[in-house]
């Protein structure tokens, strides 16, 4: 008997051990090998899981923006946040569809898995195509003043606010929307250009969990309001998605329940429609800043023709009826990098290099007569590619770079083909 229970319990444990693993795994539905019948995993999301609350404010800034005068118009500009001026006017954020789309990320590889067949790998350029703010520069959170020296420097920018004292969202909406008399004083426009930023990362772009509670993380790089866009706010913005993802992953395991919504998950959604196939709601991706098309009937509409009935008598629904868009023509970033896995599939033959071509007409949006230019393009391309890695075979670093500067000509004999279709 003494055996057979020590038996038990040392199943248990492996039993616990293991179920410890499937936990974590759960957690992270990356792939297990690099086949295409991998199986995807994702958290046991209940159907009647609750969602609480989201901190975005999108009707609120798309209210507050809209209001904004000409001059305070350029000082949103003169920051790199020109793109957000095009905010639409949205209702509120479908919770559910949030919280569906958040369980499905892997913030490991930041890909929103859906099932085998539909993976939107994304990264900080789709942040900025998304919302047209600064994608490059210095680290946000790097900082090398102290906090207690941070503080008081930016909370100078709070003039005439009883709330300056405060870590207060409607502190610094109050500065956004102080009306001005005449031209804006140095001062107010730097007060401007912080209260401006803090009030769009927390109703928008990174919103805590906390109501009404600013975060301070990115306060070292308001101190200095000319050098904001400087510094790479969608690397933050992504940063601050990735970890409200793994909270709300671990909230799902735990039970039905999601307290909060925060971080970004307006990007996902717009990421998300504007790279699935929908039929005629199909948008076309000539236009940056991409919120700008997905007002409120727009997402609405997109998200209910991706959605399927659970049951003919229940009104939940479950989404992901819809597969990927043709990777030609769609600008994130999964795109570019199946078009480029196809085109490295197709080879170097004369046909493949064809229909090469043909994709670049078709992707470019010009008349399929460029096609005969863009082949010679392409043909050139491959044959000083091929060439260098032959007289580099052990140089890796020297045939990336080499294809850059390949890759700059190939851009530019494609534009010499557009301008001799052009003349056609």
């Amino acid at each position: 008997m003494r055996n057979d229970a020590a038996r038990n319990r040392g199943s248990g444990s492996r039993r616990n051990a293991a179920d410890q693993v499937n936990e974590a795994l759960e957690l992270f539905p990356v792939q297990r090998c690099q086949t295409d019948t991998t199986e995807v995993r994702h958290p046991a999301v209940k159907d009647d899981y609750i969602v609480s609350s989201t901190r975005s404010s999108i009707k609120q800034v798309y209210d507050v923006i809209s209001s904004f005068t000409e001059q305070k118009r350029d000082l949103v500009r003169s920051i790199g946040f020109g793109g957000i001026l095009l905010f639409p006017p949205l209702k509120n954020i479908n919770r559910r569809f949030a919280v569906w789309l958040m369980s499905r990320v892997d913030p490991l590889s930041q890909t929103i898995v859906v099932n085998n067949c539909k993976r939107i790998k994304f990264n900080k350029t789709d942040v900025e195509k998304v919302f047209g703010i600064p994608c490059h520069g210095k680290v946000v959170s790097d900082c090398n003043m102290p906090r207690k020296v941070i503080i008081p420097t930016v909370k100078k920018s709070y003039p005439g606010t009883d709330a300056r004292e405060n870590r207060s969202i409607k502190a610094a909406q109050e500065v956004v929307e102080k009306q001005c008399s005449g031209t804006m004083t140095d001062t107010e426009q730097d007060a401007f250009k912080v209260a401006f930023v803090i009030y769009l990362m927390s109703t928008l772009l990174a919103p805590g969990s906390k109501y009404d509670y600013v975060s301070l993380e990115y306060w070292g790089a308001l101190v200095e309001p000319a050098s904001i866009k400087d510094f790479d706010w969608c690397e933050y913005v992504l940063r601050k998605l990735l970890q409200a993802v793994v909270k709300l992953k671990n909230e799902l395991q735990v039970g039905n329940k999601v307290s909060n919504i925060t971080g970004c998950s307006v990007f996902l959604q717009i990421l998300y429609l504007d790279s699935i196939d929908i039929g005629v709601m199909n948008m076309e991706h000539s236009s940056f800043p991409r919120i700008k098309h997905f007002a409120a009937e727009e997402l609405k509409s997109m998200i209910l023709a991706d959605s399927l009935s659970r049951k003919p008598d229940n009104l939940g629904f479950e989404y992901g009826r819809s597969q990927l868009r043709e990777a030609a023509g769609i600008c994130y970033s999964w795109a570019c990098q199946s078009f480029s896995a196809c085109a490295g599939k197709i080879g170097t033959t004369l046909p493949g290099l064809w229909e090469v071509a043909c994709s670049f007409s078709r992707a470019l949006g010009v008349h399929m007569k460029a096609a005969g230019a863009l082949f010679f393009a392409v043909a050139e391309f491959e044959v000083l590619s091929t060439r260098n890695q032959c007289n580099h075979p052990s140089s890796i670093s020297s045939i990336n770079n080499n294809r850059a500067f390949h890759e700059r000509i190939l851009l530019h004999n494609m534009q010499g083909a557009g301008n001799r279709i052009d003349r056609v």
